[in-house]
C-alpha cells in the first residue's frame, strides 16, 4: 500500500525545514503496519504555515498540481493541515480514497465524550477551523475552540514551550467550558505527538489528529472505500 501525505506547505525552502519534512515522515512510517509505504509531497512555492484563511487558499493550486502528478503512484491521499484545505477540490482530481485530518479526529471525540475542545495554534485560526467543525456537523458538541498563541513555526522549534501552554490552555477548556475530551487542532503539534502528556496530566482523552487519520485512510485503501463520485 502506498500512501501519500500531501503537505499544503513549503517544506524543502531551507535546511530547517527539509529536516521537519524528514523528521515527519519517519514519524508516519511508525505509525503504519508492515507493507504501507507513505511519503510526503510537498508544496514549493506554498506557505510556510498554514495560520490564515489566505494561507489555506494560497497552499491549494500547488496541492491540486501535485495531485496530478501522481500518475497511479498512490493508493490514498491524507491532506497534511487540520484545516484541510483544498480537501474537496482534491478529491475532484483522483479516484483513490483521500482524507482530511480534522473530520477524522473529531468525530472520534464525539463518539467517546460529550463535549470536546479543540486546541489551535494562535486565535487566526479559530474562525476557519470553527467553520470546518460546523461544516461536519459537530459545533453542538464542541465545547469551546482554545488558542496556544504560539506560532506554528515556533511550535515545531520549541516542544517544551508549546506542551506547557497546551496543558494550561487544555486545563481552562475542560474547567471553563466544560470539555470531557480534547483534539489537537494542528499538525504541527499532532507531530510532536503532546496528546499522551497532556493526557496524564488531565485524566480525560486527548486525540492526536495523525494517529485517527492515517489509520482511517488505510482503513478505506484496504476496503476499497471511497468519497462519493456523485459529489466528486
Amino acid at each position: 500500500m502506498r500512501l501519500i501525505y500531501l503537505s499544503p506547505t513549503d517544506m524543502s525552502i531551507s535546511a530547517a525545514a527539509a529536516e521537519e519534512k524528514e523528521k515527519r515522515r519517519a514519524f508516519l512510517q511508525r505509525l503504519v503496519p508492515a507493507g504501507v509505504e507513505i511519503r510526503i509531497v510537498d508544496n514549493p512555492g506554498g506557505p510556510l504555515s498554514i495560520q490564515t484563511m489566505r494561507d489555506e487558499f494560497c497552499g491549494v493550486p500547488g496541492m491540486l498540481h501535485a495531485i496530478e502528478q501522481l500518475n497511479g503512484q498512490a493508493d490514498g491521499v491524507l491532506v497534511g493541515c487540520f484545516g484541510e484545505p483544498g480537501l474537496e477540490a482534491v478529491r475532484e482530481k483522483a479516484k483513490i480514497p483521500i482524507l482530511g485530518c480534522c473530520g477524522p479526529a473529531i468525530h472520534l471525540a464525539n463518539q467517546i465524550g460529550k463535549r470536546f475542545s479543540v486546541l489551535s495554534p494562535v486565535e487566526s485560526c479559530i474562525p476557519f477551523t470553527t467553520e470546518l467543525v460546523e461544516k461536519y456537523a459537530l459545533a453542538g458538541h464542541m465545547a469551546s475552540m482554545r488558542a496556544l498563541n504560539i506560532p506554528v513555526l515556533e511550535i515545531r522549534q520549541n516542544r517544551k514551550k508549546a506542551l506547557e501552554q497546551a496543558v494550561a490552555v487544555a486545563n481552562r477548556a475542560v474547567q471553563s467550558d466544560g470539555a470531557d475530551t480534547l483534539v489537537l487542532g494542528c499538525m504541527s503539534m499532532a507531530f510532536q505527538d503532546m496528546a499522551g502528556e497532556i493526557e496524564s496530566t488531565l485524566h480525560l482523552p486527548v486525540i492526536n489528529p495523525i494517529y485517527v487519520a492515517i489509520h482511517q485512510l488505510i482503513f478505506m485503501v484496504r476496503y476499497h472505500i471511497i468519497q462519493s463520485p456523485k459529489i466528486y
